[in-house]
């Protein structure tokens, strides 16, 4: 079992691919896909300096302008955009608009952790949509029995060829996205059997239909005495479940109480990387469970690393840690030695804020081992990087 701890987001790419999320609906029924938009050979992004040339009108709403980005498509409409960044930069300055103007609450920056889990399943949505292949030419006319019949035959039938693997995997998702009991079914059937391949398609699959029913048999299965190797690779698929932003069907939960507690350390492990993808910032329940983690000496040690390595990919994604999570971190600092206590600081490093400098230079005065004086030193560089020391 193998799990990938490369969680970095690059956030210039998400920002400028939010014209697919707003142009992509991933829940829309199964169609012909248009002709693909040829791209300029270079197209240069709007300056703060374009003006309104569109004329919209200062006083429209967030649906409107909302309404606006959808025709815009970003990639094929700059003046247009500019034109409501041009409004919204207006309203920011507006009398009875500033933050914390009375009756009004300050807008919360929005969570890059959701903005992240959006583009990767609008592109993924883009790219289905863009393929013809056996199971995408199934349903271009549309849903019945049959076509659910013949593509839980497609998905058990052996892959042959390249593109016949790839008709498998996108039966899987229409399975998952569309079908009913019998397509859910053959994806259990799939999930429980004795081809992995076969088995992480069926997780993923489910995860990403989001769909109640699916998310429910990922839960069941993910906490029974089933397989460890079974309950790894569906914690694996739910890196790609929309419940991970706010814990629907109790997906979050589940997770947690396997990392807090599962009888085999690489399940927990495994359920700990993906916690790295949930909005944490919004999930109370499992922001204490890692502190406790990470805190606990008894706790086996790899189990520990695991905790810290979620905290660095999670902040990797959300660039910020919630204060709890720093607070945990700076409480390690104290609490654990050697290999584990280097990565507590290099997660220090990315994530602690300004106040944390005199904690980071007074450790690295005590350190006795060359290693860690080094990283100490490299993380207090880092922070002060990027924040003024505290007065």
């Amino acid at each position: 079992m193998k799990h990938s701890w490369a969680f970095a987001l690059f956030l210039g790419g998400v920002l400028g691919a939010v014209g697919a999320i707003v142009s992509t609906d991933p829940g829309a029924e199964p169609r012909e896909a248009p002709a693909a938009p040829v791209a300029p050979a270079q197209v240069a992004p709007p300056s703060s300096a374009v003006p309104n040339l569109i004329g919209l009108a200062d006083d429209l709403d967030d649906q409107a302008l909302a309404r606006e980005l959808e025709r815009a498509h970003f990639e094929r409409d700059w003046a247009r955009t500019a034109a409501v960044a041009t409004v919204l930069r207006g309203r920011s300055g507006a009398p009875g608009r500033e933050a914390g103007a009375p009756g009004e609450a300050a807008a919360a920056p929005p969570s890059l952790v959701r903005l992240d889990h959006e583009y990767r399943r609008a592109t993924l949505q883009r790219e289905r949509d863009a393929r013809r292949n056996a199971a995408t030419r199934l349903v271009a006319d549309g849903w019945d029995d049959d076509v659910e019949r013949r593509l839980a035959a497609l998905f058990s039938a052996a892959a042959l060829e390249p593109e016949d693997e790839v008709a498998r995997v996108d039966a899987a998702h229409l399975l998952a996205r569309y079908g009913g009991p019998g397509a859910r079914a053959a994806l259990v059937e799939a999930l429980e059997g004795p081809d992995p391949a076969r088995s992480e398609l069926a997780a993923l699959a489910l995860a990403r239909a989001d769909q109640p029913a699916g998310l429910a048999l990922l839960v069941t299965a993910l906490t029974s005495d089933r397989d460890d190797a079974l309950r790894a690779r569906v914690a694996d698929a739910l890196v790609e479940a929309r419940a991970l932003l706010d814990d629907a069907g109790g997906a979050v939960g589940a997770l947690t109480r396997v990392a807090l507690a599962d009888r085999d350390p690489g399940v927990r492990t495994h359920a700990l990387a993906t916690l790295a993808r949930a909005d944490l910032a919004d999930l109370p329940a499992a922001r204490a469970a890692l502190a406790r983690l990470v805190l606990d000496e008894a706790e086996d040690a790899p189990v520990r690393a695991g905790v810290v390595a979620t905290l660095r990919a999670h902040h990797a994604i959300a660039r910020a840690l919630p204060p709890d999570l720093v607070d945990a971190l700076l409480t390690a600092l104290d609490r654990t030695t050697g290999p584990l206590r280097v990565e507590v600081i290099a997660a220090l490093g990315e994530a602690a804020p300004g106040e944390a400098l005199p904690r980071l230079d007074a450790a690295a005065l005590a350190a006795t081992a060359p290693q860690e004086r080094e990283a100490l030193l490299d993380a207090a560089r880092a922070v002060r990087a990027r924040a003024p020391e505290p007065r």
